[in-house]
């Protein structure tokens, strides 16, 4: 017996094997109702992840490289415009924790110091769009 795929499911639900994909992994692209509706399908059709295939994409995945343009910003509202890294101990460590892990996700941390006399709220609107 042939096994059952995505692009099975997707032509027995009327949509593209793209949605049947992002609702099998529960993404917030599909609507709820319609990812029930979708993996109701593929259990009622026999469909049965592929490990190997998942380890592939996983793997795929983890060695992509990210895009460079890729910041994260993180929005302080301190009172004072020293970094996390001068204001004691815990936030040092919160710091360097966000630091390392937005760097092995390819992206970088930007700092914006809400306390800035020049940061007008116009001008965080356009940080925040741009970036």
């Amino acid at each position: 017996m042939r096994k059952v795929t995505l692009r099975d499911i997707a032509q027995k639900s009327g949509v593209s094997v793209t949605s049947v994909s992002l609702a099998m992994r529960g993404s917030r692209r599909v609507s709820p109702d319609k990812t029930k509706e979708i993996q109701e399908l593929a259990e009622k059709m026999g469909y049965v992840r592929d490990p190997m295939m998942s380890a592939l994409c996983s793997y795929r995945d983890s060695t992509r490289p990210r895009n460079k343009n890729a910041n994260i910003n993180f929005l302080q509202f301190s009172s004072s415009s020293q970094t996390l890294e001068n204001q004691g101990k815990v936030a040092a460590e919160f710091w360097r924790g966000a630091q390392t892990e937005t760097k092995l996700l390819g992206y970088s941390l930007n700092t914006i110091w809400a306390g800035d006399p020049s940061l007008t709220s116009e001008r965080l609107k356009h940080i925040l769009n741009s970036r």
